[in-house]
């Protein structure tokens, strides 16, 4: 109750001073004004970083949370001290600071007019003292700075450190990098300091309150929260026929919501960007199947058979058991490869080029010419099977696995080869696939098993 009693006793003067002295709102935005330019940094690179670079801070964020859920979910320990309940806080703290209460009902709702709207500054509309309620601004409005909210949320990640010099260093930190970008959305004339200051007592008192409940005091071991548990372990440990339907549900309403809300936009984002193309031009090639057919066809030749060679004899039961190794590779992508072209030829999606090309977006059934083989994403699958079957071989580096499969399939959407949907259903038919034949083997359905015994995981083991 303490902490909650000071953050208040310093919250009420702040408010208090911008009400009663509005001129300073205006006296800090006037410095970066100019009757004959306006605000004149409005365009200037440092102004530009801070608007393009935050909300790809804020992905980076999105991404590193959902790589640590996975590892989490897959490799059952966390990532650094990402574990579940630091990810619920980071998720919570997110999505209610920056997100909903910053940028959904304050922005939307209070209705105060950007520095560059008002009449003191250009405009036609009234200046309204924070934190009062206006009526000048419809949405999207200047209280609070969605953007240095954004910026003042890496205070989260900050609380995280252990108490010490270097936790209360990383916070002013974070603050401080708030503030920064609060002072290039000053700048460009886009908000007022109240609106950055009231953004900033807003995120830290949110994310510290989240992170008293959720990691101070382990909300996720409440009874509440082990109720919800148990019911989520029925789930998980359904027979395998129950999860793959709920994978299969899963994905399913993933690719409604992308095929119906976020290919087009994200294609045409992707035509008209295009500076990440290099890098991805590199990528894309290893998708390839081809490739990978040939050298794992040869390598399992050789090991399967090589060992008839006299010279080659001492070491012939080793390499019998090693090509079991290519074995699984070769046919993980080969049957997903073969199933992702069977969906092609069936379905008969458009590829984005003919979107822009002529609006053609809808599937045609059967499609006859490579034009219209977008879905599913065959450079997808090849990259999510290998990686796959790569995990089952050798579990440790799945982190790197997924990256690079990630990597390869996102490079089909940046070079406007598939839609975003495409490359995700391509994954998971690849990961279907490699897990499926890893079980086969695993349990001696086919030749080749990967464990000494019918009820082994599918983990290659040291020896024979």
């Amino acid at each position: 109750m303490r902490p909650v009693l000071l953050y208040a006793g310093l919250c009420a003067p702040i408010a208090a001073l911008f009400l009663l002295f509005p001129g300073i709102d205006t006296a800090a935005s006037r410095v970066f004004y100019d009757s004959a330019q306006g605000f004149f940094l409005a365009g200037s690179t440092p102004v530009w970083v801070v608007e393009a670079g935050v909300p790809w801070i804020v992905r980076a964020m999105i991404v590193l949370a959902v790589i640590a859920a996975l590892w989490l979910a897959i490799a059952r320990r966390p990532l650094w001290r990402l574990d579940a309940k630091v990810l619920v806080f980071l998720v919570a703290a997110t999505a209610l600071g920056p997100g909903l209460i910053a940028n959904t009902v304050l922005k939307d709702h209070w209705g105060r007019a950007r520095p560059n709207q008002i009449t003191e500054f250009g405009g036609t509309r009234e200046f309204t003292p924070a934190p009062l309620l206006a009526d000048q601004c419809a949405r999207n409005c200047a209280f609070v700075s969605g953007h240095a909210a954004l910026g003042f949320s890496l205070v989260s990640f900050a609380l995280l450190l252990p108490f010490g010099w270097r936790r209360r260093t990383a916070i002013a930190g974070a603050l401080a990098f708030g503030a920064l970008v609060g002072l290039g959305r000053i700048a460009g004339g886009k908000h007022f300091l109240s609106d950055v200051v009231f953004a900033g007592l807003i995120i830290f008192a949110t994310s510290w309150v989240l992170y008293q409940a959720i990691v101070g005091r382990d909300l996720l071991a409440s009874p509440l929260a082990q109720r919800a548990g148990r019911a989520f372990g029925l789930l998980t440990a359904a027979p395998f026929g129950a999860r793959l339907a709920l994978w299969g549900a899963a994905v399913m309403l993933i690719e409604i919501a992308a095929i119906g809300w976020i290919d087009r936009p994200l294609a045409t984002y992707f035509r008209e960007h295009d500076a990440a193309r290099p890098f991805f031009a590199f990528v894309g090639p290893f998708g390839l199947a081809l490739p990978y057919l040939v050298v794992l066809g040869i390598a399992f030749a050789a090991l399967r058979w090589g060992g008839a060679v006299p010279r080659f004899e001492p070491w012939a039961a080793r390499m019998r058991a090693a090509a079991r190794i290519p074995a699984l590779l070769f046919a993980s992508i080969a049957l997903s490869g073969m199933l992702v072209d069977l969906l092609k030829v069936i379905v008969g999606r458009p590829r984005p080029k003919l979107l822009f090309a002529s609006g053609a977006y809808e599937f045609s059934w059967i499609g006859l010419g490579a034009d219209h083989w977008s879905f599913p994403s065959g450079h997808a699958a090849t990259a999510a099977a290998l990686a796959a079957a790569l995990w089952c071989l050798w579990p440790q580096p799945l982190l790197l696995y997924a990256i690079l499969a990630a990597l390869v399939a996102a490079s089909r959407v940046v070079m406007g080869a598939h839609y975003l949907s495409d490359v995700i259903m391509g994954g998971f038919i690849g990961i279907l696939v490699s897990r499926a034949l890893a079980t086969a083997y695993a349990r001696g359905r086919l030749p080749f098993r990967l464990g000494p015994s019918p009820a082994a995981e599918p983990v290659l083991p040291p020896g024979e």
